[in-house]
Order: C-alpha cells, then structure tokens, then sequence
C-alpha cells in the first residue's frame, strides 16, 4: 500500500529491489543466500533459513506466489508499464502451462489486466486474448472430434480446461474493477455472457460424470470462477439492483446442493449486497485505494466453512466499504420541494460521448465529468 500505483518510482525505496524480490518470490526461483550484518562485535551474521525443517533450495511458489502477484499488482497499479506487464503472460506451451497452478494463472492475468489499465475493453475478444493460442487450438480440436465421434487426444484436457477457465476468470475480475460503478453496458453484457457459460457448463447433462467439463475442471475451481464472475457482473451495476443480475443471484441462493459450499454462498451474498449497495444509494469507485480496496474484498479464493482462514482472512471481506461512494443523484422540485424525474445529460471529458438519463440515478465518477466553464 505504499507504493500503490507508484511502481519503481519511489526513490526512498529505491534500494530495496521490491519489484525484483516480488517477481522473484512469485516465480518460485532458488533461494538466494541472504546473510545478516555482522554485528558490532565482530561476530559473524547468521543465515535466515531454518534449522527445525529441511527446506529445499527453491522458493516454495504455492505460498509466495499469490502474495507476491497480489503485491506487484497493487505496485503497478494502472502504470501501463509494458515491461512489468510481460512477467504475468500465460505461457503458450502445455509444458509450461502444467508448472503453473490454475489460481495462479487467474491472478496472473487479473494482475496483468489491471497494470495495463488503459488497455482493458469490456468485450469477448478482449478476454479472449488473453487465452494462449495453444488452448484455443486444444478447444477447438476436442469440439471437433466430439461432433466426428473421433478417438481422444493425447494432451491433458483436464490442463486445458482449467487454464481456460482461471484466464477467462482473471480477465473478467478485471473488467469488473475497472468499470466498478459504472453501469457500463458493454462491461455488462461481457460478463453476463461469462457467467452464463459457466453455469450452462454446471447444468451441462451428466454432471457427475468423469467426463463432465464440472470433475474434469475441479469443482473447487469452477465454482471459485462463476463466482468471481458473479461478484464481476455485479461490480458494474453495484447499487443499480439489476433485475438480471439479481435473478442469477437468487437461483444460487437456492442452490443449497452438496456441491455449493459455504464460499460460494459467500461470494453470492456479496454480489448481491454489491448491487444493491447502501439501498441503491452508493456505488464504487475506481481510485487507486478503491481498488486496493475492493481487489483485497474480492480476492478470488473463497472459504469452505465459516472457520476457513487458511488462505484469505474472511474480516478482510469487508474492505470493499473503503471503495463505497454515494453518488445518486435525486432532482428536488422548486415549487414543491419534493424529489421529481428530470432528463439529464453527462458529458464525459475522456470523449466526445454524452449520455441521457432520467435522474434520479448514479451519476459518473466526478473526475472523468466534464465541468462548465
């Protein structure tokens, strides 16, 4: 949070090598033998390893990593910087795809994403650049074959289709925070698609199937991702309470089977306490600390019980409100002095676009408004 959005700018920090020490815990590289000062009285310093484990002479990836990535991405916040943005590309090799863990390549390209803020557009191609080629080829292959009734191939399906859903994941999170509150049509209509894909692949006939896209991704996964993808969609439209959004919501609040654990009925209440905000009065914003913010409420790795803190503390769930702003606009009229319907025009200085609506409603984020001279 120091550097937040600063990147390597910081010429306090300059000497610490952050950016390096965080890339280089989340690869997972050989440790590097770091020794303390010698102290004041000459005796030698000591090394920094333990001496109750037998450690390996590599990082251990599955802890540092998403500590690492979540902290260069807040770093690098909406920099734009294309040379940092190049560490989170998803390999193009199945070989290289199968080192990396799914959660990992969802962070990665939520983190990608959100260093190359200028560069997100909410649409189905935009997400789907992100897929490595090799995946789209493996996708369109195993379709292929299942219409021509051919044998399988040799590559690892249940590889590519993890990999598949953890980008799709990562690159809508981001769509998500970046048009948080913005009631951004495009934004919406992505997501909604998404979210729609992976419950048509839930209510897919013969689900408890080996076969069925549910096992061969894991259902730990699969329902970490439509989640993500839910809490997405209603990011975009919080405080809006969306009749669409709020009908996916519901049909999951229902959905009290063996497989919906106590997460995923987690992550549901949160989308649905997102779109319907502060009693449709507030909405999010999108600042530096609003992100922080919301990407420390969001982090896409939900519990299995309600002791579950394993992996992310359940308290921090609640940051979302620092990133809470009302802006709902109610026009007031003169004679009466009671709240009326206006049509009203927003003229955004980013573009030449206006917008006509009928207030009351959620007016843009101040800042990207243009002001009357």
């Amino acid at each position: 949070m120091v550097t937040l959005g600063k990147g390597n700018g910081m010429a306090e920090l300059s000497d610490l090598s952050m950016s390096d020490r965080l890339y280089h815990l989340m690869t997972g590289r050989h440790k590097r033998n770091r020794v303390t000062r010698a102290s004041h009285d000459g005796s030698p310093g000591h090394s920094n390893a333990t001496s109750q484990i037998l450690e390996g002479d590599r990082i251990n990836m599955e802890v540092t990593g998403p500590g690492a990535t979540m902290a260069l991405a807040l770093m690098f916040l909406k920099t734009n910087n294309e040379t940092v943005s190049e560490w989170f590309l998803a390999p193009e090799t199945i070989s290289l795809l199968e080192t990396i863990k799914p959660h990992h390549l969802l962070l990665r390209t939520l983190t990608r994403s959100l260093i190359l803020w200028d560069q997100i557009d909410p649409s189905k191609e935009w997400v789907d650049g992100h897929i490595p080629q090799v995946i789209l080829t493996h996708l369109h292959n195993s379709e292929t074959q299942q219409n021509s009734h051919q044998g399988e191939t040799e590559v690892d399906e249940q590889t590519i289709l993890q990999c598949h859903a953890s980008i799709i994941t990562g690159a809508c999170l981001s769509i998500g925070l970046r048009f948080a509150g913005s009631q951004e049509k495009a934004a919406f209509d992505t997501l909604m698609h998404y979210v729609n894909f992976f419950l048509s692949l839930w209510k897919r006939p013969g689900s408890t199937m080996p076969t069925h896209p549910l096992e061969v991704i894991g259902r730990r996964l699969f329902f970490t991702c439509l989640s993500s993808c839910l809490i997405a969609l209603c990011m975009v439209v919080a405080g809006s309470g969306n009749l669409k959004a709020m009908q996916i919501c519901r049909y999951l609040h229902y959905s009290v089977e063996g497989e919906v654990n106590y997460g995923t009925q987690m992550a549901t209440h949160m989308a649905l306490g997102f779109l319907f905000l502060g009693k449709c009065r507030y909405t999010l914003g999108t600042s530096n600390k609003a992100i922080a913010a919301l990407l420390v409420a969001i982090y896409p790795s939900f519990p299995s019980k309600t002791t579950d803190n394993r992996y992310h503390l359940q308290a921090l769930r609640h940051m979302y409100v620092l990133a809470a702003e009302k802006r709902m606009l109610v026009p007031i009229d003169v004679v009466t002095q009671r709240p009326c319907y206006a049509r009203m025009t927003f003229k955004y200085s980013h573009c030449d676009f206006d917008t006509d609506v009928i207030a009351p409603c959620m007016i843009p984020e101040l800042h990207v408004m243009k002001s009357k001279n």
